[in-house]
């Protein structure tokens, strides 16, 4: 009777750790890391949480290629994990899985990013010239999904998701400062910038 019991409590922890760590691959969910200046941005939810939220996850695409959005808005909300509010976008031209992935154009913002380097402008190159093509560009991001397009429910009241995109970088970039030496900016001030992301594929 006792190994029976043992048995029986055995099957039933090995059924709780396979739901446990399915959780992540259901691609009803979504999560991001976002590192820069030493701060981590986590946000982690599902379907169900996103429509309304202020913290976003998503990749879409159009014709100049596929931009995935990440943000913090509402540190309030459930699927809030950690950070500080900031909207950071990527244009990738022409995703492909690999590490050869370039973005076209990046957007980032956010008042603690703003408090480090108020121009925001980045480039993975210290010492660049600023108006250089190098300037807010990042290279070599490694992409493993390109994930599903998600489709509306057949009386058109609900979102189905696809696979989530995945993508992931990291890499010293450094952002401008004032040249103390005469005018124009220098890039010298070095920071990690780490991401992770597991996002939403839009319509």
């Amino acid at each position: 009777m006792k190994k029976l019991l043992l048995l029986s409590a055995l099957l039933i922890f090995a059924c709780s750790s396979d739901d446990n760590s399915n959780d992540n691959n259901n691609p009803s969910n979504y999560f991001f890391e976002f590192e820069l200046f030493d701060v981590v941005n986590r946000v982690q939810g599902d379907v169900d949480s996103f429509s309304f939220s202020q913290n976003r996850c998503s990749t879409g695409s159009s014709a100049f290629g596929w931009t995935t959005l990440i943000s913090i808005g509402d540190i309030s909300d459930t699927n809030y994990i950690s950070g500080q509010n900031f909207y950071f976008s990527f244009t990738i031209p022409n995703p492909q899985i690999g590490n050869d992935n370039y973005t076209s154009s990046t957007i980032l913002l956010g008042g603690y990013l703003q408090e480090q380097s108020p121009n925001l402008v980045f480039s993975e190159i210290e010492g660049d010239f600023f108006g250089s093509d190098t300037n807010n560009k990042l290279t070599n991001i490694t992409i493993t999904d390109l994930g599903e397009v998600g489709s509306l429910s057949n009386d058109m009241q609900n979102f189905i998701p696809g696979d989530s995109f995945k993508a992931t970088y990291e890499k010293m970039i450094y952002f401008a400062s004032q040249n103390s030496e005469g005018t124009g900016l220098v890039f010298n001030v070095p920071t990690l910038m780490r991401f992770e992301i597991n996002s939403i594929r839009g319509l």
